[in-house]
């Protein structure tokens, strides 16, 4: 038995973007990062990766920060983070300093509603 994933014609658009990202990437790098720059500024996060470095990536998985760090570390828009926040899919983690301040939230906790988000936008068949 096997599942069918049937993908919407936006799947498709993002991927077929992508790919020409890559390509231009390949041959005018500076040239990429202004677009992927213009890209981010317009709220277009998707179409420019965010690339993190394996140590500081291992670091910040168990890190505790506000949610406009989280969204600096990791490439989630930041009122995706804050809209998790209000419907309660995000928690904020205790205080244990004594010393109150914004309230901070686990990173890890983050990435796994944004790879839930990515699974729902899959309409499995």
């Amino acid at each position: 038995m096997s599942i069918e994933i049937k993908r919407t014609s936006l799947d498709w658009a993002r991927d077929i973007a992508r790919l020409y990202r890559r390509a231009l990437y390949l041959v005018d790098p500076e040239g990429c990062e202004k677009l992927d720059e213009q890209a981010r500024a317009k709220g277009h996060h998707w179409v420019a990766p965010h690339s993190i470095p394996a140590e500081a990536a291992e670091e910040a998985i168990n890190a505790v920060m506000v949610p406009a760090r989280i969204a600096e570390v990791t490439g989630i828009p930041v009122g995706t983070i804050y809209s998790w926040i209000s419907r309660r899919l995000l928690k904020p983690v205790p205080d244990e300093s004594g010393e109150g301040g914004p309230a901070k939230y686990l990173v890890r906790d983050a990435f796994v509603l944004q790879s839930r988000r990515q699974v729902r936008r899959l309409d499995i068949a």
